[in-house]
């Protein structure tokens, strides 16, 4: 029956070559990526989907063009990464249509510099949303993507913890100990104006905490902000830590990786990267 058939709802790349967290939702089913020349369309829809279906990392498979230049050890550890370890996620989300059904996979991939590949696979089938409730780093700070232990723990968690936590959310509300509209709204504030942190970093933020969609899309409607005002915090954050951004390309994509973190889209990073000043 066609309502029952399953679609592609979105993809996500944590922790991997140039994105340190990032996702590409599809409509209906379909996705449309543009963007300019060794901006990751290739990499994205010809390495990523295939490799999540397949589990076949071998190189000619993974670059677009059939060559055997690229590892999957090098969308992890570059040449010229002064890191010895780096672990990394990719998922796809699937969603029943005409439903709110989700289902996701995905796998972990451990780089560690003259050592095999470590991967790893996964599946949340309880209705959890990889970026909505369910999070594949620990946030202390930097994100620290979970290990391969640290994620069977986290997924096979006991019921009972969340109903626990539910029982304990209801019962402070009632004793009128919470108000999420209020704390929303203080939170939002210190995201945007002390941290300078994006919209969509706040978004996350936000949802860490446990605040509801429709209430933070209302937060976000107050604290919306221009696109000059955007890129202008962009430009601060390139002068105190990156002043060699637009010289260095190495420099440049440590800016990149960061300013993602901070929770900017990639058009309003290259926006300011390749303006001139």
């Amino acid at each position: 029956m066609m309502n029952s058939r399953w679609q592609a709802n979105k993809i996500g790349l944590i922790n991997f070559w140039y994105y340190d967290e990032q996702e590409f939702p599809f409509v209906k089913g379909r996705m449309l990526l543009r963007g300019s020349n060794g901006s990751g369309k290739s990499v994205t829809m010809q390495s990523v989907v295939p490799l999540l279906l397949d589990g076949n990392m071998s190189p000619e498979r993974l670059d677009p063009f059939g060559s055997r230049d690229r590892k999957m050890s090098s969308y992890l550890l570059e040449e010229d990464d002064g890191r010895e370890e780096r672990t990394g996620y990719l998922y796809l989300e699937l969603k029943r249509q005409n439903s709110d059904t989700y289902l996701t996979i995905g796998m972990g991939i451990r780089a560690r510099r003259g050592k095999n590949l470590d991967k790893w696979y996964f599946s949340l089938t309880d209705g959890r949303r990889i970026g909505k409730d369910f999070f594949l780093y620990k946030d202390s700070g930097e994100k620290v993507t979970l290990s391969k232990k640290e994620l069977e723990n986290k997924i096979t968690r006991a019921e009972f913890d969340r109903e626990a936590a539910r029982s304990a959310v209801e019962h402070m509300e009632e004793l009128g100990l919470l108000n999420d509209e209020d704390y929303a709204r203080r939170l939002a504030n210190e995201l945007f104006t002390r941290k300078k942190f994006g919209a969509r970093r706040v978004k996350q933020e936000l949802r860490q905490k446990g605040i509801d969609d429709a209430l933070i899309a209302a937060v976000m409607d107050e604290f919306s902000t221009e696109r000059s005002e955007t890129e202008e915090n962009i430009r601060a954050i390139l002068e105190r830590k990156y002043p060699m951004a637009r010289e260095d390309e190495k420099v440049r994509r440590r800016a990149v990786a960061a300013l993602q973190r901070y929770g900017y889209g990639f058009d309003e990073i290259f926006s300011v990267l390749n303006s001139e000043e």
